[in-house]
């Protein structure tokens, strides 16, 4: 595969070149009723012929001929490009926008053959939708119906699509759920995000802030969909040289050329849309299999000669490199799990104190079966500001199905780092393992299997479990499994906790254990004035995106952030964090049987699938709903 791959990547591939065909740029006016809705940049191939047609939506405060090399670059391998100009001095909101560009595709029918040349022919059947920055929401927005139109598209394409920030007005409508897989589209997407675009610029925010930019717009595609992240350029590089070079003054700009960027960004473009257009994957499939292909410095770190045609989903990026087999539903599984009913085995809890034989670094409280015999370890983080016991019905439900389950109390009443965490959390991992440690503290004839150790937290204690993962990665005797229950990594994307770890990028964890995520619908949600618990950004949706396959993302449909407490402190927290309505035994029993069915499959040497396997097909076998299921499997 490496010979292949340097004997390909020595010769270019033509997507990222001019195309053999010379095209013109013309700008139309509006000057009366029959004519265009909005002023128009049209750029179409000269040569004789029936193209495609794709419709592109300029970025916040931009004009439509800034883009004209880029757009130039696509058109020359045979596509008719129309670039209304939504506004000119005087910004409107995006609804406003949104309703421009419908005008426009409404009067492609009925009035772009008249402004092209006759031999020229605009295949409206094969009609694609494109933008850039604010744009891109509005092209997405509008591939969403947010505004009915005459013509379907047929592919979709953003290149470092933001939602916002901007006036209040300006953010509506607000397309984004952060819940993954949650666009309603089927049509192909492609997305291009940029590496300096979530930066500062001095005192300048960034043009594509993290939690709202091309990272969660992806996240929120269903497959079939693919991903570019151009790492070293920025938001405003595949403007027109002199234009980008204005942007760099307010906007973090790469050092490369914008020239090269443009290549990239526009070869990527052709071999979408030849692909989900013309039915070409040779060119995607290229760049899948041979990343460096393309003209800018890439960084890959995966590739994997999968046939485009037949994946599911592609996430293609410039720095990382990720090309998995999805599988969101298979075939029915007719038996119903015993994963979310109380296990078969008899239980103990045991409180372990610092002052303990075993010397335990900070206080334990562990749940064990009573029964002989060796069991797979949980190590277990809880949330801020709470007490390892108040998940005791949570810990004791897992536990009867056969597992050791160890929490340590962090701290009590003065709040610790998230670092000092996990710090402490390696400690009690290292005294697990350890002869005079967990063995000392278990029932006789009960013992630990050093070989099946996993690793759990709810809240902040996800985040300090993710953190210690990732810490580990080189251990490959640790952690054979990994479960964020409603994981939140700090109050906001601009004040993630110490060390930070998401990075906003897809599949950018550097781990290959496999992950568990469990979200809750309400954890972002405020409660009267109270801030969410998990806002969104930096909660379950964006770890589960940052994951490497084999990774499960389920989201508990009408429950809240502290849902699976105990009955009495969930009652009192309540309060302070919105609570779903339905039983909160339940709750846990859910969460409890996804995270025994996961357990199972992946420390019982992937020979367990069973439960996890029919959770994924039926999840209505689960005592709530679940509602996104998504597993990665590879």
């Amino acid at each position: 595969m490496a010979l292949l791959q340097n004997q390909s990547s020595l010769a270019k591939l033509s997507v990222f070149e001019h195309g053999n065909v010379k095209v013109k740029t013309i700008k139309v006016k509006k000057s009366n009723d029959s004519s265009p809705p909005a002023e128009l940049l049209i750029v179409y191939p000269e040569a004789e012929g029936s193209y495609p047609v794709l419709l592109f939506c300029h970025g916040y405060c931009t004009k439509n001929s800034w883009y004209s090399q880029l757009l130039q670059h696509i058109s020359s391998h045979g596509y008719i490009i129309v670039a209304p100009q939504l506004y000119k001095c005087l910004l409107i909101s995006l609804n406003d926008e949104i309703a421009t560009t419908a005008k426009v595709t409404n009067w492609l029918p009925t009035g772009l053959h008249i402004l092209l040349p006759e031999k020229v022919k605009p295949m409206l059947s094969k009609l694609a939708l494109m933008g850039h920055s604010r744009g891109g929401k509005t092209a997405f927005t509008l591939a969403l119906g947010h505004v009915p139109t005459s013509l379907n598209f047929k592919a979709l394409l953003a290149i470092d699509p933001v939602s916002g920030p901007s006036p209040p007005t300006w953010n509506e409508p607000k397309i984004l759920t952060h819940i993954p897989r949650s666009f309603n589209l089927s049509i192909p997407i492609g997305i291009i995000g940029t590496g300096l675009g979530n930066q500062y610029k001095g005192i300048v925010p960034p043009l594509g802030p993290n939690g709202i930019n091309h990272a969660e717009f992806f996240n929120e595609c269903k497959p079939p969909s693919c991903y570019f992240l151009a790492r070293d350029y920025g938001h405003c590089d595949v403007l027109n040289d002199k234009k980008a070079d204005l942007a760099s003054m307010v906007c973090k700009s790469g050092k490369g050329s914008k020239e090269t960027m443009r290549r990239g960004v526009g070869g990527i473009v052709v071999a979408f849309l030849e692909a989900y257009l013309g039915d070409e994957f040779g060119s995607l499939e290229r760049i899948v299999e041979v990343p460096n292909v393309a003209p800018i410095t890439l960084d890959p770190g995966w590739d994997c000669s999968l046939n485009c045609r037949s994946m599911k989903l592609i996430i293609i990026s410039l720095s990382v490199f990720w090309f998995p087999c999805v599988e969101i539903r298979t075939s029915p599984m007719a038996a119903i799990s015993d994963v979310f009913e109380t296990g078969s085995y008899d239980i103990t809890s045991i409180t372990v104190t610092t002052s303990h034989a075993s010397k335990p670094p900070v206080e334990l409280f562990v749940i064990a079966p009573t029964t002989n015999g060796t069991y797979p370890v949980l190590l277990f983080c809880h949330g801020f500001y709470l007490t390892n016991t108040w998940y005791s019905n949570l810990l004791q439900h897992i536990a009867s199905h056969g597992y050791i389950i160890v929490t340590p109390m962090f701290y009590r009443l003065l709040i610790i780092s998230n670092q000092e965490e996990v710090n402490r959390a390696a400690q009690v991992t290292e005294w697990i393992s350890s002869t005079t440690g967990l063995h000392s503290v278990l029932p006789n004839n009960v013992n630990r299997d050093d070989d099946k150790l996993a690793l759990s937290g709810h809240s902040r204690g996800g985040k300090t479990a993710f953190t210690l993962a990732l810490a580990m990665k080189n251990t490959p005797s640790k952690f054979k499994a990994l479960i964020g229950i409603d994981p939140v990594a700090g109050s906001s994307t601009s004040m993630q906790l110490a060390p930070k770890i998401l990075q906003y990028i897809p599949r950018s964890f550097d781990m290959s254990i496999p992950v568990a995520v469990i979200g809750t619908e309400y954890g972002n949600q405020r409660l009267g004035l109270i801030p969410p618990f998990a806002p969104d950004g930096v909660n379950h949706s964006e770890f589960f995106n940052e994951s490497k396959p084999p990774v499960c993302y389920l989201l508990a449909n009408g429950y809240g952030h502290c849902d699976i407490f105990d009955d009495w402190i969930a009652g009192y927290l309540s309060y302070i964090c919105k609570s779903g309505k339905g039983s909160k035994d339940l709750m846990r029993k859910g969460v409890g049987g996804v995270v025994v069915a996961f357990l199972r499959a992946y420390l019982g040497g992937g020979e367990e699938v069973e439960d996890l396997n029919g959770i994924v097909n039926d999840p209505s076998i689960a005592p709530i709903t679940f509602d996104p299921v998504i597993y990665i499997r590879k």
